[in-house]
């Protein structure tokens, strides 16, 4: 089966692609969103670029046990992107963060940076980490079920804008933040930095170099979709 196989057809994460055992939420899911019968074909992959085709059993008694799948398909795997694309971007008013990461989760970024600025109204409350770090892991899981994309983003521990900065630093990866008064976006490798509402402050203005975005002056939330968009279509030649 062919990659246009792959991306046209049903998608889910399953812990094991050996026993391929599907969760009865996404069993559920497919029969009552997506009308699938038993023996519909689906794909199951392990979030790193692994995946096989598989048919939809039949219902479990037991909820608990998922849902067994018949194999269809050898074991095959989608390279990792030569060029990770990253953004990062402030918690605002008006979105929640798992809106964020979902949007940048269906336009293909690789690696989701949380930033923790000096002007944020909304704050990543240190007691309730944990709980919004899973929120965000399901929210990427979700999209990129609907997205159907083998590879799960990254989402990594919310920083400040220098901690960030040293951090892709030494993995070699130039960070920039988003102005209307910057220079165009011309390298996909960048970390693009999304800020919050009320935009950088003198000091983290001063740590990198700035980047224009497309459009006018953007709200916060419009431009992690416009860096998302600009950053994959930069990957994928569109724009060449």
């Amino acid at each position: 089966m062919s990659l246009a196989d792959r991306r046209a057809t049903p998608l889910a994460f399953v812990d094991s692609l050996e026993s391929a055992v599907l969760s009865e939420g996404d069993a559920r899911h497919f029969r009552a969103s997506l009308r699938l019968d038993t023996g519909a074909l689906i794909v199951v992959s392990d979030g790193a670029g692994r995946y096989r085709f598989a048919r939809l059993g039949p219902r479990s008694e037991d909820s608990s046990a998922g849902v067994n799948l018949t194999i269809e398909s050898e074991i095959q795997v989608e390279p990792e992107p030569s060029t990770p694309i990253a953004v990062g971007f402030a918690p605002v008013k008006a979105q929640k963060p798992e809106w964020m990461v979902q949007k940048l989760t269906e336009l293909g970024v690789d690696i989701i940076q949380p930033l923790v600025t000096e002007r944020s109204v909304v704050r990543w409350d240190k007691k309730k980490r944990v709980a919004l770090e899973v929120r965000l892991a399901i929210a990427a899981r979700e999209a990129s079920m609907q997205s159907h994309r083998v590879w799960l983003p990254t989402i990594e521990q919310p920083r400040g804008i220098a901690q960030t900065i040293t951090h892709f630093a030494a993995l070699g990866r130039q960070t920039v933040l988003a102005d209307p008064a910057g220079s165009g976006v011309s390298d996909a490798a960048a970390l693009v930095l999304i800020g919050p509402e009320g935009g950088w402050s003198d000091s983290e203005s001063e740590l990198a170099n700035h980047v224009r975005l497309p459009g006018n002056v953007l709200r916060a939330e419009t431009a992690v979709i416009a860096a998302g968009s600009l950053l994959s279509g930069l990957r994928s030649g569109l724009f060449r």
